[in-house]
Order: C-alpha cells, then structure tokens, then sequence
C-alpha cells in the first residue's frame, strides 16, 4: 500500500574518489480513501542539474508516474466486508438464535460443472454478455447439446471477499433449495461467486411494465395471473425461512409463461430463538431506493414482511403502469413512505367497476399496512388471489405466448 524511496544520498566511486548523488526526497506514501475517491499523487521534486544524478548518475525510478490521480477501492470494499461479517454474526447470536435449517449455514459447490464452460470461447453462442446486476454480469453460454443457460459471474467493480462468497453462497443455496417450486428459476450449477442458471429469453417484469404495447396487450385478467405468479413465488421463498430482501418486478423474470422470482444474493436466512423457535428479526445495514417498507427506511428490527410491503409495489405497477414514487426524490419518497404515505393511484384505479382491477387493489392494500404485524402474509396474499381467480373462473395456466402481437412466453 506505500510506494517509497530511500531518503539517503546514494554514492558512485568516479576516478576512485567518492562522489553523492542528489539526495533523493522523502518517501511517499498513497493512502487508501473511500471507493472511487481520486487520490492526487504530487510529483517528485526534481533532481538539482549540477548534481551528478542530473549529469548521468543512477537514478531509483519512480513508482507512481508524477502528475498522476489513482483510484482506490480495496480499502473500502474490505471495510464493507469486515461490517458485513459483524452484523452476520450479531444476528446470529450464540446465546439467543440460531438458524432456522442445518443448511443455511451450508455449501453445495459442482464447480466442474461451472469450469465446463470458457468465456474466451469464439463460437457464436458461448459467453455473451446479456445483462448485469449490482454484483454480477450475467452471460449466455451453450451447452454441448444446444441447450442455452446463463452463467453469472462476480463483476470487476467487486472483490473476491468474504462480503462476496457468502452472498452468492446464499443465492446457491436458497435456488437449490427452492427447486421444487415452478415459481423459481433452474440452478444448473455453482462455484463461489459463479452460477448457472435457467435461461429467460424473454426479459423481466419490469421491462414488460414499461412496454406500451404490453401494457396495451397484456389484459386485467392476466394481470391478476401474474399477480398471482408473483406472491406464490415469494411465499414458496418465505416457507423455507428466506427473506428476500429485495423484491421488485425487475427481479421476476419470464420463463414459458411464468414470472419467476431469482436473485437471492442479497436474502436473509431466517433465525429462530433457541428456546421458543420463534423467528428473530434481522437487520440490514443500507435500504435504498423508493420501493422498500417503511421500517427498512427507519432501519429497525425486520422481518419477512419486508418483502410482502415491497410485492404491494408491484402490484400498484401493474394496475398503473408505472414504477412508484417515479418523480418524486429518493429522499423524499422514504419520507413520505415512514409517515405513512404511499404512491399516489389515479382516480380511474380507485373508482374503477373492473373485477380484476378491484380485486388487485385490495391485494395491494393487504401488502402495505403500516404496521407489519397488520400486514398479510405472502401466503395469505396467495389464498386471496386463489379464492378470487376461482370466482372469476380464471385459469392459473401460463400467460399465453402472443397476444395482440406481443411476446409474452
């Protein structure tokens, strides 16, 4: 981390007498700031030309380029994953919880099954960069029989920490243990910060949401089916003792007609109280963003429940169209969200006839209570939409393939 000179004169033997070069200038040292904090480096005083240095003598190069800035981050990110190990371990209390499964704690690496596939490969089909998140870049690959998956792998922005083996450790393990669901993408393979997983042709919810011809085309009652796609998803999550952390349509991805939920590196594994085996809160560190509840914004005790307040948002963007709190400030929106506010509906949506309409509406008020001991349940969320498609004689079937020219599987 230091980048020094001798700060004694050197010496050079000239006709056999003893002759000192220049004295070279303190050793300089580069501190490590905040991520991407620029770090101006001075140049090197120079040498005096009539000394011998000047005239030819030898010369310790530099390190640093004069006139240079550097960009530092190892520091930073090593002090988040020092905090991120302390409050793991503070929720983890040796003395009160522990955790909910024996597999929680564990790790199920096929790391040849990862190794099988090179990204400097130069056919068509193999490692081509698709998408990223903010922990890993995300590529298409091909297996030997055509069959196409995506492998994610940790991004160059990130380090290979402790802060980043568990979060993708958890995401591993939560999809393995989620595969009996229909709601949860395919894990194929994982290795560390590497994973392979179910391929979606066909892009994510939130990118459907803002497309004006699937809004147009998509219709209230598969509206009301994806709804339901999206509670029975998390409520699968939240029967193994995993919360989520950051729901939203963006992280519900469609698979042959299903919206199905990924993205676990940021979840929390439930704990329960040794003694009572009921669940213990958990905390977590930074919530930003305009879609979480109001108590992740306070930065208090959470729960499961934070997830079912966020699903409520989704299902305000299918009724509206929109994202929430869409122009009003972060800092503004979180306000309002903790005094008890929430994204404005237009007139249209709270005084509509709609069946499918009034019956989203009032699931995405059961999401957002206030209190979360009021708020429901994801399982609760999916017994209401379960009840309600019966008596609309709705079919829980995929979302068709093409509907007024719009792909939608």
């Amino acid at each position: 981390d230091f980048f020094t000179r001798r700060d004694r004169p050197t010496t050079a033997t000239a006709g056999g007498r003893q002759t000192k070069s220049a004295p070279l200038p303190p050793p300089r040292a580069v501190i490590l700031t905040r991520r991407f904090e620029a770090v101006p480096i001075p140049p090197a005083p120079a040498p005096d030309a009539n000394s011998a240095s000047g005239s030819g003598g030898d010369i310790i190069p530099e390190l640093v380029p004069p006139r240079r800035t550097i960009r530092f981050r190892r520091g930073e990110t090593e002090k988040s994953s020092h905090h991120y190990e302390r409050h793991r371990k503070k929720s983890v209390s040796k003395n009160r919880c522990a955790p909910a499964h024996d597999w929680m704690d564990r790790s199920f690496p096929t790391c040849n099954s990862v190794h099988e596939f090179d990204l400097s490969d130069s056919h068509p089909g193999q490692g081509f960069l698709i998408n990223n998140g903010h922990f890993r870049d995300v590529w298409v690959i091909e297996e030997y029989n055509g069959a196409k998956r995506v492998l994610k792998t940790l991004r160059t922005t990130h380090d290979f920490d402790y802060r980043s083996y568990d979060k993708e450790r958890k995401d591993a393990v939560a999809m393995e243990r989620l595969t009996s669901s229909p709601y949860i993408p395919e894990i194929f393979g994982y290795c560390f910060t590497s994973g392979l997983f179910e391929l979606a042709p066909h892009a994510d919810l939130l990118t459907h949401i803002r497309t004006e011809k699937w809004r147009d085309g998509i219709g209230n009652s598969n509206k009301l089916k994806i709804a339901h796609q999206v509670a029975s998803a998390l409520a699968d999550v939240h029967e193994l003792d995993i919360a989520h952390t950051d729901i939203a349509s963006k992280q519900y991805i469609l698979i042959n007609g299903i919206y199905k939920l990924n993205d676990f590196n940021r979840c929390t594994f439930m704990t329960r109280d040794r003694k009572t085996h009921e669940k213990c809160t958990f905390y977590v560190g930074k919530n930003p963003g305009v879609s979480r509840s109001p108590e992740e914004y306070e930065y208090k005790h959470l729960t499961e429940k934070i997830d079912v307040y966020s699903m409520g948002n989704i299902f305000y963007s299918l009724l509206m169209g929109f994202k929430v709190f869409t122009d009003v400030r972060s800092s503004k929106a979180q306000k309002i969200v903790m005094a008890g506010g929430r994204p404005k509906l237009s007139e249209e949506i709270e005084k509509s006839s709609d069946p499918f309409e009034i019956v989203l509406l009032h699931a995405m008020r059961m999401c957002q209570a206030q209190d979360r001991k009021e708020r429901a349940s994801a399982r609760e969320v999916v017994r209401f939409l379960d009840a309600e498609l019966d008596r609309l004689s709705i079919e829980r079937s995929p979302i068709s393939i093409m509907q007024h020219g719009v792909i939608l599987s």
